[in-house]
């Protein structure tokens, strides 16, 4: 038995796998961080799109928009940071679906968030009434 232990000890193959090891995880660490500098990077670029968007505020701003599917993405995720009622991308099959969930979005910031500029008198958003969410959601199941 000790024989056996020795002659596999002298082929240094337990060296050799413990080697393997080793460098499999650094090859792992490395590509974990590159794919987290992507991400990061992505993310970045998204941000810096959105703070570039010149968002719809008013009803009236969104009447005859053409906006295209990727416009009125932007413009939900833009109203997204405000109104977490607004449903998903995901949930959004077609763009008349969107078209209907900006313009709910832009009813609701209007409302509730004001201008760009400032907040409307009489709703500072501190005395609890943007309760005006579930006229979102019931608004979108009709």
């Amino acid at each position: 038995m000790r024989g056996e232990a020795r002659c596999l000890d002298s082929a240094g193959l337990q060296r050799q796998l413990r080697q393997d090891h080793a460098d499999h995880n650094t090859r792992k660490v490395e590509q974990r961080r590159t794919k987290d500098r992507k991400r990061a990077a992505n993310k970045a670029k998204a941000e810096k799109k959105l703070l570039e968007t010149n968002p719809i505020c008013s009803p009236a701003e969104l009447e005859g928009q053409n906006l295209t599917n990727d416009a009125i993405e932007l413009q939900l995720q833009w109203h997204r940071q405000y109104n977490d009622k607004i449903p998903l991308k995901s949930h959004l099959k077609g763009k008349s679906e969107r078209l209907v969930a900006l313009k709910l979005a832009v009813e609701w910031y209007s409302r509730n968030m004001g201008t760009r500029r400032g907040l409307t008198e009489g709703n500072d958003g501190q005395n609890g009434t943007l309760g005006s969410d579930e006229e979102m959601i019931e608004s979108e199941n009709e």
